[in-house]
């Protein structure tokens, strides 16, 4: 096949590379939203509370002032993790697009099955293969349940559960072994 003509399968099976982590990282900030939210409801009642003694107590006032710190803080972080979705779900269309818009010719022809040396074909060259992107400590790709790693300068980001030791999902933010180590 010509290098300038792409089946079907290599163009999705470039899509799907380009975009495999996309679900899980925007699984993960529409968690935090969540998270954020839930604290916004919290901080705005008590703040609510504290306003009204203040008014009749004016040794309330530090705590007013503290929870309204907390609640910008908390805005903040929501707003910063639906700005990270935005910019995931603009990368996952921009990838779309670009895979498809290229100047490429699309072979639309069904793949000659005698030619391919599997019959279920990835459609990634080698060159695409070695560029496959890898996560965890193990240096793998992506498979099975993974965990993203809640400390914004993690240098790894994903996990495989297995490799960490988790059975299940934690039911709170969840911190890798490197990043709690070097805390």
């Amino acid at each position: 096949m010509d290098q300038n003509v792409y089946s079907v399968f290599d163009i999705l099976d470039n899509i799907l590379n380009l975009t495999q982590t996309y679900p899980l990282d925007i699984q993960h900030y529409v968690k935090m939203v969540k998270i954020q939210d839930k604290e916004y409801l919290v901080v705005s009642e008590k703040l609510k509370k504290y306003r009204k003694k203040a008014l009749k107590n004016n040794k309330y006032k530090n705590k007013v002032e503290e929870y309204e710190k907390r609640l910008s803080t908390v805005f903040e972080l929501r707003m910063k993790y639906l700005e990270n979705i935005k910019k995931i779900s603009e990368k996952l269309q921009e990838n779309f697009v670009r895979s498809i818009e290229g100047n490429t010719l699309l072979d639309l022809s069904e793949p000659n099955i005698e030619k391919i040396p599997s019959v279920i074909r990835t459609g990634i060259n080698m060159s695409e293969r070695d560029n496959k992107k890898l996560y965890c400590t193990c240096r793998r790709g992506s498979y099975g349940d993974m965990i993203y790693c809640d400390v914004d300068s993690c240098k790894i980001g994903w996990y495989h559960f297995g490799c960490v030791g988790l059975n299940s999902a934690p039911k709170s933010l969840w911190v890798c072994p490197l990043c709690k180590s070097n805390n």
